[in-house]
């Protein structure tokens, strides 16, 4: 039974010859195709009569008879990689925003211990030798 289908099985009945082969004159219903994932949460209720007319087909030619089933989960491996993408560049984003808020701190710390010393120590030399001629 797939994943996806939780049943509730009433007594099944022995399978005669007949039973256990499918007729040759009904075809078997064609397994459905599910849409990407968001085709499937649009019209669940589609979906959901899909699984259930090929899941109940089969499961009645050995004898098994579907009373309900549960769709528990629908993955979408393309929107999940293209998730992880968005995640990863987030990531990266703010990864390169703190890189230049620490390029802007260091600026700011080496304004304050060696530029501003440095230019003050200019200015004094600069007066000091004005003074002198």
């Amino acid at each position: 039974v797939p994943p996806y289908l939780s049943l509730t099985l009433l007594s099944p009945a022995p399978l005669s010859p007949a039973q256990s082969k499918p007729h040759p004159s009904k075809p078997r219903p064609a397994k459905p195709r599910p849409g990407p994932a968001q085709e499937i949460y649009k019209d669940r209720q589609k979906f959901s009569d899909q699984v259930f007319r090929v899941a109940s087909s089969d499961l009645v030619n050995m004898g098994i008879s579907v009373v309900s089933y549960t769709l528990k989960d629908v993955h979408d491996e393309q929107a999940i990689a293209a998730q992880q993408g968005e995640v990863a560049l987030v990531e990266r984003a703010q990864r390169a925003q703190l890189q230049e808020q620490e390029v802007g701190r260091r600026r700011q710390e080496l304004e304050a211990t060696v530029r501003k010393p440095a230019e003050a120590e200019r200015y004094r030399l600069e007066r000091l030798a004005e003074a002198h001629r």
